[in-house]
């Protein structure tokens, strides 16, 4: 996806630097193509990003019954989605992979805005807990890094919230200018 992403941004002429928006997966397209193309990017926003240990560290957390039950619930709503939803569902475990190796670049602002709603069914507050904890590693990893939360939202905080997406656009722009 990422090269897909280079080859369009080329053959339209749109010439960089860039600021990157991502949503959920589109978290890990935006980090994979900062860490291969990184003198194209100078801003990184993710909104409600996916993060590749939250389910791992989500369904460490249940017994096996609710794993099995959570993993199938999934494997069900994914199933009902349009195609190209489930074509990216599918490689959801080879991308958590690949995106282990790479950290968070420490030289270019980054801003994080995260849901913490309480979760529908299956997930529970704890499993919010852990998703603090895995954006707050992101934090110390990469010091320039600005975690936002909110309870408005749910996992489309653009939807729900697009002043927020739009101010922190804003506030990369300036930070980038200055």
């Amino acid at each position: 996806m990422t090269s897909e992403l280079n080859r369009f941004l080329e053959n339209e002429k749109i010439d960089s630097p860039i600021i990157f928006v991502g949503h959920s997966l589109g978290g890990f397209i935006i980090r994979k193509f900062q860490n291969s193309y990184p003198e194209k990017v100078v801003g990184l926003l993710f909104v409600d990003p996916s993060h590749e240990r939250l389910m791992e560290r989500i369904l460490a957390t249940k017994t096996e019954e609710e794993s099995n039950m959570m993993t199938k619930g999934m494997d069900g709503f994914y199933a009902s989605q349009p195609i190209g939803i489930q074509n990216e569902y599918k490689e959801v475990s080879s991308m958590d992979n690949e995106m282990k190796e790479l950290k968070l670049p420490t030289e270019i602002p980054i801003t994080i805005l995260a849901s913490y709603q309480a979760p529908p069914p299956p997930f529970s507050p704890d499993d919010i807990k852990i998703k603090k904890e895995l954006f707050n590693n992101w934090v110390e990893s990469a010091p320039q890094t600005k975690l936002i939360s909110t309870t408005k939202s749910g996992h489309y905080i653009h939807y729900s919230e697009p002043n927020l997406v739009i101010d922190e656009i804003k506030n990369l722009l300036n930070e980038i200018e200055d």
